[in-house]
């Protein structure tokens, strides 16, 4: 049985439907799954739907959220969280605008820098999707400009780039209480994509934090080891997953970054025992 407890559809930055999304798992092997888009929960009710025609898969409401640390961004996951708690998604509806304003900056600074990326195409990529980072490359691409996402992002987009804006100010701990007050198990999404995680640990420790993403898609057997064992040190859920989008870039491809059996198991007990499921 394979396991991804981190997967993206077109709701958010991911390429493929939920519906798509769910078959592509199933059919490599997965039969218990995430769908964790970025600040949305908008696929959740027809990814639940979906799984429906598949008795032995398990589908589980989740979302991933960015924070804001000083001279980073934090990733911080959420399953199990109540998707239609109405003071959360008045929460969401906030930083899906706050997007668009971060989007168009961004295309502006492309603009300034000789990319005539349009605003409206953007959002024609992406549709009813949460606009994203990945979007604005896509069109860059469209345009000939660069073909390499890793590129685009290291130059242009990602943080430092040249055309890199900050999002709304949110912290890790203010993240981490607002997904616990939408009743979610809350993890650390990929702690080595963060410049110093453990910088960052304090915080979300204080404000109660469940596990940590231990079995991400890119980490090498030390990596894990080393956030296993902080994981154990601090009695946390060991979480992971594959952080599938499916977008034109080399990544690994949904459920196959090893998660172990255990993880589920775990996650399913803190779930039951904090009165989740």
């Amino acid at each position: 049985m394979k396991i991804d407890l981190h997967v993206h559809t077109n709701a958010s930055d991911g390429k493929y439907p939920v519906e798509e999304v769910i078959k592509m798992a199933y059919d490599n092997g997965v039969r218990f799954m995430a769908i964790t888009d970025h600040d949305t929960v908008a696929a959740i009710p027809r990814a639940l739907e979906c799984a429906k025609n598949y008795p032995d898969l398990t589908v589980i409401p989740g979302i991933e959220m960015s924070s804001h640390y000083p001279g980073d961004e934090v990733h911080i996951l959420g399953y199990f969280v109540d998707y239609t708690d109405e003071v959360f998604l008045e929460r969401l509806a906030g930083m899906r605008d706050s997007r668009v304003g971060r989007a168009a900056a961004m295309v502006k600074k492309l603009n300034e820098l000789g990319m005539e990326i349009s605003m409206d195409r953007v959002k024609e990529i992406a549709g009813d999707a949460n606009i994203g980072r990945p979007h604005i490359a896509h069109a860059i691409i469209e345009k000939g400009y660069l073909t390499d996402w890793n590129e685009i992002f290291d130059k242009y987009l990602g943080i430092g780039g040249l055309a890199y804006v900050d999002r709304v100010k949110i912290t890790p701990k203010e993240t981490v209480e607002l997904l616990h007050s939408a009743k979610g198990i809350v993890s650390l999404a990929h702690p080595f994509l963060i410049s110093d995680y453990k910088k960052v640990m304090p915080e979300v420790l204080e404000a109660g934090i469940d596990g940590m993403e231990t079995f991400y898609k890119d980490f090498d057997e030390a990596q894990r080891k080393e956030i296993a064992d902080n994981c154990d040190a601090h009695s946390l859920l060991k979480t992971g997953g594959t952080d599938f989008h499916g977008i034109e870039r080399e990544e690994v491809y949904i459920g196959d970054s090893g998660v172990p059996a255990f993880v589920a198991e775990d996650l399913l007990k803190l779930a039951k025992e904090k009165g989740r499921i």
